[in-house]
C-alpha cells in the first residue's frame, strides 16, 4: 500500500519529448562514422523559437541548423538538441552515433 500511495502522490518526473502539439525537433545525420571522419548533423524543426546542440566533444552550439564534428575516439556518442517551442515548452531529441576505429 505504501508504494502504491507514493506512486500516486508523487508527480511523474519525465524528460521533455521531441514533440509538443505541432512543435517538433528531429536530427538527421549518420548513424555510424569512423574516427577522424567529419560528420554533419542537421536539425529539422517546426514551431520552435530557440535551440542548442550538445555535442559529444563537450561543445554547445546555439541557433545553427547544421553542425559538423570529427570524432577523435571510437565508441558510442550522442548528439542532443534541446529546444523551446513558441509557447515556451521544452523539447529534446537525441541522435545516437557509433564511432568505429
Amino acid at each position: 500500500m505504501g508504494a502504491v500511495a507514493g506512486a500516486v502522490l508523487w508527480p511523474r518526473l519525465t524528460q521533455p519529448g521531441d514533440t509538443h502539439g505541432a512543435a517538433r525537433v528531429e536530427v538527421s545525420g549518420p548513424a555510424e562514422v569512423a574516427v577522424g571522419e567529419r560528420a554533419a548533423f542537421v536539425l529539422d524543426h517546426s514551431d520552435v523559437t530557440s535551440w542548442v546542440w550538445e555535442l559529444p566533444d563537450g561543445r554547445f552550439v546555439s541557433g545553427r541548423r547544421r553542425v559538423v564534428l570529427t570524432p577523435r575516439g571510437a565508441g558510442r556518442a550522442r548528439v542532443v538538441v534541446r529546444a523551446t517551442t513558441t509557447d515556451g515548452a521544452p523539447l529534446v531529441t537525441t541522435h545516437h552515433l557509433r564511432v568505429t576505429p
